[in-house]
């Protein structure tokens, strides 16, 4: 039942879209894609994995609905014939340079520890001491500075090096520091996120340029090989840190549909208390907690921020089927909930919905490098808002800072030299 209702939906939206705005590259036909196909496969029982409840699919629902209403009702960027107007700003390198070298020597002295872990127990084994301050890997704060700076340092590096790759922009060591960045951090924490945000960033940029027809993107046989490349950098790591006995395959089901019937374990085991509602911290942690942080540091509190509050649950292991136990990824929805309940789930989808389309808004006016970032950053944001809901972090505040910091507003032809 579910199924075809999602499938109805989808299709639904993809020729409303089409009439709307010519074009299918759409940040709501990316959610609606996203939401149907992974909230339907959640319905099919795979691989023994629960079954979410009718609830849940609610909300799954009431999140499409609203997601789409907003962006169609405030979004009128129809896409027309072709502007032959080129992407203007650029990166300031060197700043970019200075900032990714202090990073790489922060994260030194937590990589020295994890290659000893990795040598001992694998990947599998290091994923256990990412960000749990108790396992001996860093400090609470350490960690928090890792979270907070380290990562967004190297996520917003990344980001504006496969923009200049598909603009085909020269920037060498940028693009050879975004490498090293994706290295490191894979090797510290064991993790692929960022390996799969660099390949999600490069694809989404290849589709909006295109689709905006700014500038003729690269050769298509090398963005097959550079887009190969790094799908089989996910697999592999994704074999060497599997659920278990489990193959590919499997693995890409329990990532992509046990959000869901996760969400549906932490409810039951944690009901959602309307007494201790977040009122919004959740869906605009990414400004709420970069101010509570510094505040609570200076005077000497305990920091208890939304992602704090909300990781404090999602953390514990729970089983989504009789073999297979599932952390963290509660899809966005959880934090709205726990902000105010089913209202949550309205509030804080119609805001990212009014997010990402005025940002491309800004992008489409005036072509700007910067507004280009964003777009393609909340492009990925609303990708993975299937597993978790990066809003919540303060690190997507600092990320977003850093974008206005590492990008110049200047004409096209003005290219800071490296």
């Amino acid at each position: 039942m579910f199924t075809l209702f999602y499938t109805i939906f989808l299709i639904l939206i993809l020729i409303l879209t089409k009439l709307r705005y010519g074009t299918l590259v759409k940040a709501n036909v990316l959610f609606t894609f996203m939401w149907s196909i992974c909230a339907s496969i959640s319905s099919w029982g795979l691989y023994g994995i629960y079954k979410p409840s009718t609830i849940i699919h609610i909300y799954c629902i009431t999140a499409l609905v609203i997601f789409n209403l907003v962006f169609l009702l405030h979004n009128n960027i129809y896409i027309k014939e072709k502007t032959n107007k080129e992407i203007r700003g650029s990166a300031r390198l060197r700043l970019i340079y200075i900032v990714n070298l202090l990073s790489w020597i922060y994260i030194s002295q937590f990589l020295v520890k994890s290659l000893a872990i990795i040598a001992s127990e694998g990947l599998t084994g290091l994923r256990t001491y990412a960000f749990d301050s108790s396992m001996g890997l860093g400090s609470t704060l350490q960690l928090m500075v890792l979270q907070w700076f380290v990562n967004s340092v190297f996520i917003s590096t990344i980001l504006i090096a496969m923009i200049y790759i598909v603009l085909k922009r020269p920037a060498k060591w940028l693009k050879a520091i975004a490498v090293i960045d994706v290295t490191l951090y894979t090797l510290t924490f064991g993790g692929r996120s960022l390996i799969l945000t660099m390949l999600i960033y490069y694809i989404f940029t290849i589709l909006i340029v295109k689709t905006n027809k700014s500038i003729e993107v690269k050769k298509k046989k090398a963005n097959v090989l550079f887009i190969s490349l790094i799908v089989a950098s996910i697999i592999f790591i994704t074999v060497q840190r599997s659920w278990g006995k489990t193959d590919f395959l499997q693995d890409l089901v329990v990532y992509f549909a046990g959000p869901f019937s996760f969400l549906e374990a932490v409810l039951q085991v944690h009901p959602i208390d309307t007494s201790n509602y977040m009122f919004g911290k959740g869906m605009f942690g990414f400004i709420i907690n970069l101010l509570l942080g510094p505040i609570s540091f200076l005077l000497g509190f305990k920091y208890a921020g939304s992602d704090y509050l909300v990781t404090q649950v999602t953390a514990n292991t729970l089983f989504i089927s009789p073999s297979i136990t599932y952390n963290a990824l509660t899809t966005m929805l959880y934090p709205f909930l726990r902000d105010l309940g089913f209202i949550g789930v309205i509030i804080g989808t119609a805001s990212l919905a009014l997010f990402i389309s005025s940002v491309e808004k800004y992008f489409s006016r005036g072509r700007q490098l910067i507004f280009l970032c964003l777009y393609v950053y909340l492009g990925f944001i609303i990708f993975n808002s299937i597993m978790v809901y990066q809003l919540l972090l303060p690190g997507a505040g600092v990320t977003i800072i850093l974008i206005f910091l590492f990008i110049n507003k200047d004409s096209p032809k003005k290219v800071t030299k490296e």
